[in-house]
């Protein structure tokens, strides 16, 4: 006796084997609609898949008139006062399918569109960053600027501040000279 684990196996994303509590103590029509739900679902969400945005808002959502005509029901039949239950279940089925089609378009869309709003304070801001890095800019420049000048005079100061001392250095030898040269003509002078 072989065993076959594919008759346990369950299908990924059918419900029908676990449908909501509502759906066992409704009629024959609303266990139909509901099965018919679940078809259109499986539909739509592979329709989201392959075309995605040229989808129109009808193409993408559980519709009660389609599902009316395919379970031959009336459409009025189909309503919050009648079927609360399945009424429920179909909007929060479109909420979901929206969530996949928005997913699904934000993937392929790249960037999104913005508003003229965010579109301005994008720019304001932008604005802002391009003069604070041209102030940054500019200043570093200037800075650099000073620091190039303020190199070149202390190089200058230091060339000038070498000749003074060697200047000095002269005259101290000159002043040496004379006061020696003093001392001897005031030796002489006072020896003879």
């Amino acid at each position: 006796m072989s065993i076959d684990l594919s008759q346990f196996a369950r299908s990924v994303g059918v419900e029908e084997d676990a449908s909501p509590a509502w759906v066992s103590r409704s009629s024959s029509k609303v266990k139909q609609l509901y099965q018919e739900v679940l078809k259109e679902r499986d539909i739509v969400l592979a329709n989201i898949k392959n075309q995605g945005s040229r989808l129109s808002i009808n193409d993408r959502r559980v519709v009660p008139s389609r599902l009316a005509l395919a379970c031959c029901v009336d459409r009025s039949y189909l309503t919050s006062r009648r079927v609360p239950e399945l009424m429920d279940y179909i909007r929060q089925i479109n909420d979901d399918l929206d969530n996949a089609w928005k997913n699904r378009t934000n993937r392929n869309a790249g960037l999104k569109s913005l508003t003229r709003k965010e579109l301005e304070s994008e720019v304001s801001n932008l604005r802002k960053t391009n003069q604070r890095l041209l102030k940054d800019g500019l200043k570093r420049d200037l800075e650099k600027a000073i620091e190039v000048l303020g190199l070149e005079d202390r190089l200058e100061l230091v060339a000038q501040t070498n000749n003074l001392k060697q200047l000095l250095q002269e005259k101290n030898n000159t002043i040496a000279n004379l006061r020696s040269q003093l001392r001897e003509a005031t030796l002489k002078l006072v020896s003879n």
